[in-house]
């Protein structure tokens, strides 16, 4: 049973016919093809993700500054000791 599978897979046409030569995929090519043939859906790319940075900055920003506001109003909002407090260190001496 495998010896006929085998040679039925063998005896085929798509594996006697040799696969057309291609020369190899290197960095040269593929910067040529995206600067000749993809020019402008490379430029597309590059300002959606230029736009995606600037997005993310903002939203970033915006989160920063409203744990500030948090934070500055938790801070006024204990008790600190004015100048105008005296505290007598005198009895702990």
């Amino acid at each position: 049973m495998f010896g006929g599978l085998t040679w039925s897979i063998l005896k085929t046409q798509s594996l006697a016919i040799v696969a057309p030569h291609m020369p190899a995929l290197t960095v040269k090519r593929i910067g040529a093809a995206l600067m000749t043939s993809y020019v402008w859906p490379l430029q597309c790319v590059g300002l959606l993700l230029t736009a995606a940075l600037i997005g993310a900055l903002i939203l970033v920003m915006e989160e920063n500054s409203e744990k500030m506001k948090q934070t500055l109003n938790a801070q006024r909002s204990t008790p600190t000791l004015n100048s105008d407090v005296t505290l007598d260190v005198g009895r702990w001496r």
